[in-house]
């Protein structure tokens, strides 16, 4: 699993799924008084006389769930882990070490961090969506490396997936406070603002539940370098993330096949205020497991002019003994 930082706005978001994220790669609503803690909302129950709220919260199910989780994970646990694990998540997760050609289940849990426990730290917010939910902790996110002792405050968010009338885990996203005091001043202080600033917004849709791949006869990462542009990646039709303003490599999910391998990029332009810093180059490599060499590049792609690339991308990446040894193939423009 690889831990990436990306700059949004004010906050440096770490996210990560449950493993080998190369990517990243974890009703009602009712927002909960920030500063009370997982284990004191355990012992609190409601007077007596009280009005029934009109919105329930749905924290205790989802806190639940995500304990059940954390403990499959610590204990190694496949079948757990399963119960608990929303479905696209599973997929995911699965794919994702497939890609890598790595076996499944049995690398599920070589992870080099801990789930961290949420029982001290503090409740921020509760967000439900449709079939979609996320809770917000703030506190001394411990996920066992480092100096323990000098763990500061951050903000740790839980997201979860409703299948079936049941809340079930789906992942998580550490956002590291470091460099940004006032937005963590904030959060202690129990001022919400700093989470509309982040890219904390949740979907309206359900989520889809990818395609299985297959062990891949190629490991494929894609380098992408942007400025001035978003895109969403594919390769021979299965998602392999979007990059906006940034220089990222991503996992190819499903990896490369020996031969022609089909890239579609689906490409925004976004303002920006000195014209000549924009830019646009993508490079796909496989990993060849040499020592001398462990990868090589097959595919060049930079537009001849930076103001004229188009809306939609469509070409092929070849991945055969001629690109691996050789000059990679190079995309022109499209």
């Amino acid at each position: 699993m690889e831990i990436r930082c990306l700059m949004r706005r004010s906050l440096s978001v770490t996210r990560w799924s449950h493993l080998f994220a190369c990517l990243w790669l974890y009703g009602s609503s009712v927002t909960t008084v920030a500063g009370q803690t997982a284990a004191e909302a355990e012992l609190v129950s409601p007077d007596v006389g009280e009005e029934k709220e009109e919105k329930v919260s749905q924290r205790p199910e989802m806190d639940r769930v995500y304990a059940a989780w954390r403990a499959a994970m610590v204990s190694r646990d496949v079948s757990a882990w399963d119960k608990v694990t929303a479905t696209s998540r599973k997929v995911a997760t699965r794919n994702l070490i497939i890609s890598q050609k790595h076996p499944f289940p049995e690398s599920l849990f070589t992870i080099p961090i801990r789930p961290p426990s949420v029982l001290q730290l503090r409740l921020l917010d509760e967000q439900v969506v449709g079939n979609r939910a996320q809770l917000f902790y703030f506190g001394k996110v411990d996920m066992g490396v480092g100096n323990e002792r000098v763990i500061p405050d951050n903000l740790l968010i839980l997201r979860f997936i409703r299948e079936k009338e049941k809340w079930l885990f789906d992942s998580t996203q550490f956002v590291n406070l470091q460099g940004s005091e006032n937005e963590r001043a904030k959060l202690a202080a129990g001022d919400l603002s700093p989470l509309s600033e982040g890219d904390f917004e949740l979907p309206e849709e359900d989520p889809v539940v990818p395609k299985l791949v297959a062990i891949p006869d190629y490991v494929g990462h894609l380098q992408v370098t942007l400025r001035g542009f978003r895109v969403r990646l594919q390769v021979n039709g299965l998602d392999c993330g979007t990059v906006e303003n940034a220089n990222v490599t991503n996992l190819v999910i499903g990896g490369f096949h020996k031969g022609g391998n089909d890239l579609r990029v689906d490409v925004e332009r976004l303002p920006l205020e000195d014209e000549s810093k924009r830019f646009f180059t993508i490079n796909a490599f496989v990993m060849t497991g040499k020592s001398d060499n462990p990868r090589a590049r097959i595919f060049h792609y930079q537009p001849d002019d930076v103001q004229a690339v188009a809306e939609r991308i469509a070409t092929q990446i070849w991945a055969n003994a001629i690109t691996i040894r050789g000059k990679p193939e190079a995309g022109g423009s499209q």
